[in-house]
């Protein structure tokens, strides 16, 4: 059979949304390479009532070829076989109906309550490959054609596609869809029809005497079918017109005023993206539409981002300072998508990471060019790269691009490497290499990074001794930002600007942009592989960097840098393929003696490993001396073993300064204690502490370090901690490890409530106004640990909050940012709270951002009768979207997990139906966490599994599989 290009596609949708089915009518021209009698489009749960083609020159008219249909289930293929072979430009017409299911994906129906009763809406979500499931098409994303959509509205409702509405009119008495007229392939009409019908119009239902509507909107540029949106349904709209184009929220009644903030932040990125990459956002509007039934938290649709509503609607005196963050980030992340993903698109599934990796970084790239205040950059070094880091320590891992252009399966085994593993690399090159953000060229992350040199030795000894801040009294990220040449520096001088370095801002060529810039030129409107990526970006690179005597006016942006012009110039792209496809990271062990550092570089895993792989490691090295001095180096570290030369008077050293790369690093005894000694002095920046006490973490689980010396470093060195990221780490590391402790239990405890006493008391148990952003996030995290660790003064305090927020009279007594936490010890300590809880979750007065804070508190139940009801209320009556959230909670609560298997096992068939991404999360947490104990069990049940469903995910089972081995082994340590 041969191939069909699409190149256009008409596409015309009447909904109904009582009997949720729809009817369609699609239009597809393409192209067949060669002679062929037969076509063959994807399709799925679509019943084909009737299809034509047409051949040669399809805007003349002329006689149709007769077509027979056949559908193929299995495959998920519609063909149309023709009588004759035909070959050159086609023109294929079908009508169809199609239904509006609730498995949140192809035209799917959303519910919510409003007055008591249920109402509905329809939207889309076609990624990886549910278009299908609305129109008959080519659904690869290497399918790149223009679409024109249609929709057949009901007076009641109102329509949302991708771009703006070209026109639209009313249909006459008893007029069907059919007879509204169909503009012909080619140039498109951008005002309506006026006469008889243009093809065989659309199958039942049809629309009667009510005045329904038809709605044209505007051609799309070139993209793919899982970037198409379109939604009918009550909505209202916030719009904003004060950017170049409009950009609109919109969702169910009453609801779109709380979009302004996520309106404000794509507005932003749009700058941004249209400023750093130099190519104009080609849309003319940017709609974001909040769905009440969604199952991820955004997806970037060109010009029309659908959300999980509380992804994107911000409710004052409800939505946490947490949340607020997210809807931050998800909205950058989303409108990077605009040109990483939807102007260049990957040619297949297995490159996706050249959409995910690109919005994932640059997402918070965007949020901290605009809104530093939230510390994003931190976070994502804290939490982004942690997911990425945990996923790769596992020997059974994926690298970020499948070989042999093996399609790349969206599971909870791929999206930690595509997204966060990928972004993490992107970062560490682009480090590397050099960048500037936009118009004034500052770079947070690079500031961020330089700062850990400045904050070591005498310069940090100064700026420690001199402002002796604590975490909600230091001085606001934006204002180190406002000289890029120098400034005032935090406590620990953390965002601190100013002096020489191979990864600041402003004083070096911008070399990863040009490389970007470079590789959206070469493929807008297209797509690309990895290789096409890497031949693009490393010849915008080396052309920035002036080798071969090429120039550019990007390397202008940042101004010039003799060591980066160097580094460019030598970048091949051979250095950033073998992290794309290599599974893993490396671990490098760093031996000092008087003047030499010993360097090997093996992979790390949490399991033992024989692996021989080998990796180019961007290395950053802090050379200290005895008398205060700070020399920082950059080497590209790419053999097994490598001794460094070290200066004369040389006290220590300090590797993956400012946590800038993808690598863990593992010191000799001496050479820990010393940087141990200089953190509990402040001597070190927050990342680099942070990035100390982080591999450590690993190298606990890893069994590589004990127990007892890990706590008694905490209790030495560290007791005395209060900035956000070293606690951060402490808190959950601590949390983590009393989770699977039985003889260990107390002693983790106590560690606990010394060492992190001095960062509750400099945060305070209550928020304060004005303090910054993390120490809201801190403080939930602080206080969970310390109830868990049976802190009686936190623990008082928190369960007085619980029983406030249990009573409607006392719910808003409770700070909002502290209301998440006072669920969960509600659950933790009153079991008789079940049922307040569930009536929440099933009331239409409580926002969707607090029924999630409550379906996570729902995993915090200790009690073996609250533990069973909460898991069959899971299963049997909290929404698909949610169930995740308490099974997860359910997985780190030691009260819950032994509950967690027999129950995956006895609600399988149930939980199955959800849809196939959340499913196989339960599946990981059920397996990894409930299963311990029952490892034999577990691997039957999954063989048995793979034999009956073969189409499970088998990198999934894997995982959990292995994740189960490093909790056992964990559990038998502790």
């Amino acid at each position: 059979m041969a191939t069909f290009t699409p190149e256009h596609y008409l596409l015309r949708f009447t909904p109904d949304l009582k009997r949720f089915v729809f009817a369609g009518h699609t239009e597809i021209t393409g192209t067949l390479a060669e002679p062929s009698d037969a076509i063959s489009l994807d399709s799925l749960d679509l019943e084909v009532h009737w299809a034509e083609v047409w051949k040669d020159d399809v805007n003349a008219g002329g006689e149709p070829l007769t077509v027979t249909t056949a559908v193929d289930e299995a495959a998920q293929q519609l063909t149309l076989t023709l009588p004759h072979p035909v070959t050159g430009r086609v023109r294929i017409a079908i009508d169809y109906t199609g239904i509006h299911n609730d498995k949140l994906a192809g035209f799917y129906r959303a519910s919510f309550t409003e007055n008591g009763q249920t109402r509905f809406m329809a939207v889309t979500q076609f990624e990886e490959t549910d278009a299908r499931r609305a129109f008959p098409c080519i659904d690869r994303p290497a399918a790149k054609a223009r679409f024109d959509v249609e929709l057949v509205l009901d007076p009641d409702t109102v329509g949302i596609a991708n771009t703006p509405i070209a026109w639209e009119r009313e249909l006459n008495e008893g007029e069907s869809p059919g007879d509204a007229g169909t503009a012909q392939p080619g140039p498109h009409a951008t005002t309506p029809p006026a006469g008889p019908p243009g093809g065989a119009g659309a199958a039942e239902p049809s629309p009667s005497s009510e005045k329904f509507r038809l709605i044209r909107f505007e051609t799309t540029p070139p993209m793919s079918t899982y970037l198409l949106f379109f939604g009918v349904g009550p909505f209202e709209f916030y719009e904003d017109n004060s950017g170049r184009i409009p950009v609109r929220a919109a969702a169910r009644p009453g609801q779109a005023r709380y979009g302004k903030e996520a309106v404000e932040y794509a507005k932003e990125s749009l700058r941004y993206g249209e400023q750093y990459t130099g190519i104009d956002f080609p849309i003319g509007k940017m709609d974001l539409i909040a769905c009440p039934d969604f199952a991820f938290g955004a997806m970037e649709n060109f010009g029309a981002i659908s959300y999980r509503e509380n992804r994107m609607l911000v409710h004052p005196e409800v939505t946490p300072k947490a949340d607020r963050e997210r809807v931050c980030q998800i909205t950058c992340h989303e409108v990077a998508h605009m040109w990483f993903g939807n102007l260049v698109t990957p040619r297949d599934w297995s490159y996706i990471w050249l959409n995910e990796a690109f919005a994932t970084y640059f997402g918070y790239v965007i949020a901290d060019t605009f809104h530093p205040e939230l510390d994003g950059l931190d976070q994502f070094v804290a939490d982004q790269m942690d997911v990425a880091f945990r996923r790769d320590a596992l020997i059974e891992t994926v690298p970020v691009e499948f070989p042999d252009g093996r399609e790349l399966e969206y599971s909870p085994a791929t999206v930690p490497i595509v997204y966060r593993k990928a972004a993490s690399i992107l970062r560490m090159f682009r480090l590397y290499l050099g960048d500037a953000g936009i118009e004034e060229g500052v770079d947070g992350d690079a500031l961020r990074v330089r700062a850990s040199a400045e904050a070591t030795g005498a310069a940090g000894a100064a700026g420690d001794a001199t402002t002796g801040h604590s975490p909600g009294m230091r001085a606001p990220a934006e204002a180190t930002r406002a000289d890029s040449s120098g400034g005032a520096g935090s406590s620990d001088n953390d965002n601190g600007s100013g002096g020489a370095g191979p990864t600041g801002a402003g004083d070096s060529p911008a070399l990863f942009r040009a490389g970007v810039r470079e590789f959206l030129r070469r493929h807008a409107f297209g797509c690309a592989d990895t290789d096409e990526f890497l031949r693009a970006f490393a010849a915008g690179v080396q052309a920035a960097a002036g080798r071969d005597g090429g120039s550019s006016a990007d390397a202008a942006a940042g101004g010039s840098s003799t060591a980066a012009e160097e580094r460019g110039s030598a970048f091949d792209e051979r250095m950033l393929s073998r992290w794309i496809r290599t599974p893993g990271y490396p671990v490098v062990s760093a031996v000092h003696t008087g003047e030499e550092l010993r360097l090997v570089q093996n992979r790390f895993t949490l399991l033992p490993n024989d692996d021989s792989a080998l990796w180019p490691i961007p290395l950053t090295v802090l050379i200290i001396g005895a008398d205060g001095s700070v020399e920082q180096r950059s080497v590209l570290f790419d053999t097994r073993e490598h001794t460094l030369l070290l200066p004369p008077g040389t006290a220590t050293v300090k590797l993956n300064a400012g946590q800038s790369g993808f690598y863990r690093v593992r010191y000799d005894d001496r050479t820990l204690e010393s940087l141990a000694e200089l953190a509990s002095r402040r001597l070190l920046s927050p990342r680099d502490r942070f990035g100390l006490l982080y591999d450590l973490h690993a190298f606990v689980l890893a069994g590589e370090i004990e127990l007892d010396r890990y706590l008694s470093l905490l209790d030495r060195q560290f007791a005395a901690e209060v900035e956000f990221l070293p606690v951060w780490q402490i808190s959950r590391s601590l949390r983590e490890l009393h989770s699977f402790a039985t003889s260990t239990e107390e002693r983790i405890a106590a560690c606990g409530r010394t060492v992190l006493r001095s960062a509750i008391e400099a945060i305070g148990v209550r928020p304060k106004i004005g303090e910054r952003h993390v120490v809201a996030l801190l403080r939930e995290s602080l206080h969970w640990t310390l109830y868990l660790l049976r802190d009686r003064a936190i623990g008082d305090e928190l369960e007085g909050f619980a029983d406030s927020v249990l009573t409607g009279s006392g719910q808003r007594s409770v700070p909002t940012d502290l209301r998440p936490v006072a669920y969960r010890v509600a659950a933790a300590c009153r079991p008789a709270s079940f049922e307040t809880l569930c009536e929440r979750l099933e009331s239409a007065e409580v926002e969707e951002v607090e029924k999630q804070s409550i379906a996570i508190a729902l995993g915090s139940f200790r009690d073996e009768r609250s533990v069973e009801r909460m898991l069959d209320y899971v299963a049997d009556r909290l929404p698909a979207r949610n169930r995740i959230l308490p099974v997860a909670a359910a997985a780190a609560n030691k009260a819950a997990r032994a509950a967690l298997w027999p129950w995956f096992q006895r609600a399988f068939d149930r939980l199955e139906t959800m849809h196939p991404f959340h499913f196989l999360r339960i599946l990981c947490d059920a397996c990894a966490y409930g299963g311990i104990g029952r490892s034999s069990d577990v691997e039957r049940f999954f063989d048995d599994l793979l034999q009956r469903r073969p189409e499970t995910s088998r990198e999934t089972v894997e995982m959990a599989k292995e994740n189960l081995r490093v909790c056992e082994r964990l559990y038998s340590r502790l």
